[in-house]
């Protein structure tokens, strides 16, 4: 008995011997491990090899104000400011952006490089003054993958055009027309208009422009104004028939150059036209009667103008009529309306009672009626009207 308590003692003697040597040698396995399963810190991330991008200077330009209209541009610069290679690409932009050329397609550490952003000073909405662009470069920096410049400012106008734009109803062939707008500047006294150009020039050759000073009474008119010029539009005689929407960009002397774009549209009608009425389409000039009552007939006029320098002298004379023997033709010359501008023709229509029965209503089969005039216009030799119509008898 005695044998087995002192080798019961002597095991946990050395089951205490072990344990303590063991803790020497190794220690506190959950705080041996406790560096291995935290996060690298700020300083350690820092001391590895990464790039690392900067921008010179902040990533935001104001130019203060600026003209509407006007063009301008900054360069921001780029810094690598870390230990490996940086990589820039241009992203999403609402502005020209330009990087200059990249040795090797990288920017190396401490190597700097420029980003060229160009704008148009232009309103986000109408009635706001407050302007923003911005260009997004893409980079490799693990930190900031995408870099957003921006600029901002505020949009002023200093000079305007009044009337903004010219609309010209009707300009007769023969004539021609003149227009003019005043240009005024409210922070110049010296405005001074240094090119114009046109756009959408269907009227080229037709089309001159002269620009005058302002009289002290026309630049009173707009009491803001400090100084101003006089636009005089001259469309030449013998324009292309038609519509026209012509635009001329004019550039001035003051800051930022801003541009004034004028709109000119209108019509050039010939030298002599018709008015349309309730029964006359003057587009395609045709005299709609539709059925006539062969006991009472009926009567009609159709109204012409004569414009140009030629309105005085013009005259119209009946050249052919088809059928015959159905209607009756007067013409008629009125005084001068639209002030002296043009000279009224009429053309007075008549089928008496008791006409042939006779049927024009359909184009394709028996044909309209038909009226040819003459005229003295040296370039409008015959106008044709044509009659849509069918006298029958009277229902009883």
């Amino acid at each position: 008995m005695r044998v087995f308590l002192l080798a019961l003692l002597g095991l946990g003697v050395g089951v205490a011997i072990g344990y303590g040597h063991n803790w020497y040698d190794v220690g506190d396995i959950k705080e041996q491990f406790r560096l291995l399963n935290t996060p690298p810190s700020a300083d350690e991330l820092l001391s590895a090899k990464a790039p690392r991008v900067d921008v010179v200077g902040g990533e935001t330009h104001d130019f203060g104000i600026m003209e509407r209209m006007g063009k301008r541009h900054y360069t921001f610069v780029i810094r690598n400011v870390g230990t490996a290679a940086l990589t820039l690409e241009q992203g999403k932009t609402s502005c020209k952006c330009t990087i200059s050329q990249l040795a090797g397609g990288h920017l190396e550490p401490g190597a700097d490089v420029e980003v060229r952003l160009e704008w148009t000073a232009k309103e986000s909405e109408p009635e706001s003054k407050d302007f923003e662009q911005t260009a997004e470069i893409l980079t490799n920096d693990p930190q900031r993958r995408v870099v957003r410049l921006q600029i901002v400012g505020k949009i002023i106008q200093s000079v305007w055009a009044k009337p903004a734009d010219i609309i010209l109803s009707s300009v007769t062939q023969g004539n021609g027309a003149t227009a003019s707008a005043m240009i005024y500047a409210y922070k110049s006294d010296n405005l001074e208009i240094v090119s114009h150009e046109f756009y959408f020039t269907r009227l080229e050759g037709f089309l001159d422009v002269q620009f005058e000073d302002l009289s002290q009474e026309e630049l009173a008119r707009d009491r803001d104004a400090l100084s101003g010029k006089k636009m005089v539009l001259t469309l030449t005689p013998n324009l292309p028939l038609g519509n026209f929407n012509e635009a001329i960009r004019i550039t001035t002397n003051l800051p930022d150059s801003p541009r004034i774009d004028i709109a000119i549209q209108g019509v050039v009608t010939p030298d002599i036209t018709f008015l349309s009425s309730r029964r006359f389409y003057r587009a395609r000039r045709i005299l709609d009667l539709g059925i006539v009552s062969q006991e009472k007939g009926v009567e009609e006029k159709i109204t012409m103008l004569a414009k140009g320098p030629l309105r005085e002298s013009i005259q119209f004379h009946v050249k052919e009529v088809e059928p015959a023997g159905v209607f009756q033709l007067e013409l008629v010359r009125r005084e001068s309306i639209l002030t002296g501008k043009a000279i009224q023709h009429d053309l007075l229509l008549k089928i008496p009672p008791g006409t042939d029965q006779v049927k024009r209503l359909n184009e394709q089969q028996e044909g309209y009626g038909r009226i040819l005039l003459e005229t003295t216009h040296p370039d409008i030799e015959y106008l044709e009207i044509r009659v849509r119509f069918a006298v029958v008898p009277t229902e009883k």
